[in-house]
């Protein structure tokens, strides 16, 4: 499990970096915001999900820590591996996973996901419009990495986020309606499982079920979701635009 973590941990990291460390670029390494972001939020996850199995389902430590670390880095690289039910975990645990599912891994990596710089961007952009609502006068840029934002980056990481949040709300209605004997936890899951190419998502579609059952449609929205999210949404959604018909 060890081992795994490890690789998985690196495939959700930027490859770009991994090419800074092979050149002993120390001084670049320590400006990338992003990874240092998805480092400190595999860690807090990890603990979070410790604590939880220890408190509320007495499990020791080492088990505790074992089972959390493989889940988190699996689901937060979008790897989709299962080493336990995690369907068994109490709440706490499982929101946990969902949100790193929506979070994914870094920018310029295998995973899939928001990808951790767009989330760190809107974060940072959501500070500055909360700054200016009560400084209005003062400028204060965004910057990653040390490099400050353009407007269009910013927008661009907005609007993807939005995208998202709309894609996955319309997905959850479209199987609701299909699925109408799935509940709203697999019917959510299931969707942003799929968006995301996580793998399993939780209750029907959780770590020992399968998406089987799905009538047809469903296994074409789901399987339209999937290349939707592999692509990134622009590179799928751009056909659908009659002005590029028209034009080329």
């Amino acid at each position: 499990d060890a081992w795994l973590c490890i690789f998985m941990f690196l495939g959700g990291a930027n490859f770009l970096l991994m090419v800074r460390v092979l050149r002993r670029d120390i001084a670049g390494l320590r400006r990338e915001e992003e990874f240092r972001t998805y480092l400190w939020i595999v860690v807090i996850a990890t603990l979070t999900v410790t604590a939880d199995l220890m408190i509320r389902q007495a499990v020791p430590l080492s088990k505790s820590l074992q089972w959390s670390s493989f889940q988190v880095i699996s689901i937060i690289t979008t790897t989709g591996f299962v080493s336990t039910d995690f369907d068994l975990w109490p709440n706490l645990s499982q929101v946990v996973l969902v949100i790193l599912m929506f979070v994914g891994g870094c920018s310029g990596s295998t995973a899939g996901g928001i990808k951790v710089g767009r989330t760190l961007t809107f974060f940072k952009t959501a500070a500055q419009q909360l700054s200016n609502s009560f400084r209005p006068s003062k400028i204060i840029p965004v910057r990653i990495n040390g490099i400050i934002l353009e407007e269009s980056q910013k927008t661009s990481a907005l609007f993807f986020i939005a995208l998202t949040g709309a894609t996955v709300a319309g997905g959850t209605l479209v199987i609701t309606l299909l699925e109408p004997r799935l509940s709203l936890v697999g019917c959510f899951t299931s969707v942003a499982a799929t968006l995301f190419n996580i793998g399993p998502g939780l209750a029907e579609v959780g770590a020992t079920k399968t998406f089987a059952f799905f009538t047809g449609t469903s296994h074409m929205v789901l399987a339209f979701l999937m290349l939707l999210g592999r692509l990134e949404f622009f590179a799928l959604l751009v056909h659908f635009l009659p002005s590029l018909w028209r034009r080329y």
